[in-house]
């Protein structure tokens, strides 16, 4: 069912040992969101770990111990933690922690305004720009419950996690809530330099070679208002590069002067016939309708899907094809 931010609280204050599930394929969002919970709680006595089916991306990992602790095992946290999930908008999304933790899921807190109400409870907030939003509002209101601390660890946590979603608060989703939490975050011990730093200034090697392949690969179609990427399994890997390091490349896309939409379609490594899309648009398209066509979805402005083919420039005609169609 549906619950209040205030049912919220009292569901997280009744319970003293937790486990936050984070989506697979983790970004800044879910990372920083469920660790900013994990500090706030753990600075009260609770206990609480964090878990991903994936393994969280090297320029995220300063996240995990800004506290300087290292992690809990789950079988140190007593007789069954309460398990929540942090920005998951669809149960699938937990990749394998979703057969073992599925139905034992106590609350689900999310932003994104499609998906499913899978756990018992669900705070969702379509209008929140990041779930980190709401989770400082969600510690704000346990700290008056006596329930959590709004630690400077959480606060540098939840400035990464909004930082993230809203790419470093210039997306078209930042509202003015947005900054007055931002200035909050760091007037409680945010470092808002190391963060953005990390996050939108260092580049690996690998992201180098991803962003010259692009330069170099990039396709524009519809009078140059769709930019189209294809990342081949091939070159990464040749260059090395993963998820994380071409990751950005789709939004680097979308700022090209013209491009209304950007694309990109990369290929599974281990499972070729496999291509992830990842879409960005600006104010005329919607991201998340176009990928529904493909059974995926997300955000206005922000979204995915997958589809399956034999070749990239199969599975290139096909995307490009419906999309070209559908604006």
């Amino acid at each position: 069912m549906n619950c209040t931010l205030e049912k919220a609280a009292k569901l997280l204050l009744e319970r003293k040992n937790f486990i936050f599930l984070c989506h697979a394929r983790p970004d800044g969002d879910t990372v920083g969101s469920a660790y900013a919970l994990k500090y706030a709680l753990e600075a009260v006595g609770k206990t609480a770990q964090v878990l991903c089916a994936d393994a969280i991306p090297a320029r995220l990992e300063f996240l995990t111990a800004l506290d300087g602790e290292g992690e809990k095992n789950a079988e140190n946290l007593g007789d069954k933690p309460f398990v929540c999930a942090i920005d998951v908008a669809e149960l699938h999304l937990l990749g394998h922690n979703a057969e073992r933790y599925g139905a034992t899921i106590g609350l689900k807190v999310d932003h994104h305004h499609v998906g499913s109400e899978y756990g018992k409870y669900n705070y969702i907030d379509g209008k929140a720009a990041a779930c980190g939003e709401i989770i400082y509002k969600l510690i704000r209101r346990l700290e008056e419950m006596r329930g959590a601390k709004m630690t400077p660890a959480a606060c540098t946590a939840l400035y990464a996690a909004i930082a993230s979603d809203t790419g470093c608060f210039k997306y078209s989703n930042v509202t003015s809530t947005t900054l007055r939490i931002a200035a909050e975050l760091i007037d409680g011990g945010a470092d808002n330099y190391d963060v953005c730093h990390r996050l939108f200034e260092l580049k690996s090697r690998a992201e180098l070679k991803a962003r010259q392949f692009m330069l170099n690969n990039t396709e524009y179609y519809a009078d140059g208002r769709v930019a189209f990427l294809v990342i081949t399994g091939e070159f990464r890997r040749v260059s090395g590069a993963n998820d994380d390091d071409i990751g950005g490349l789709v939004s680097e896309m979308r700022e090209t002067e013209g491009v209304e939409l950007a694309i990109t379609l990369k290929q599974d490594v281990d499972a070729p016939e496999k291509f992830k899309i990842s879409m960005r648009s600006g104010l005329n398209i919607s991201s998340s309708e176009l990928c529904k066509i493909f059974g995926g979805g997300g955000h206005e402005r922000a979204a995915g899907a997958s589809v399956e083919a034999a070749t990239p420039e199969l599975a290139k005609s096909a995307v490009l094809e419906r999309v070209l169609k559908a604006i």
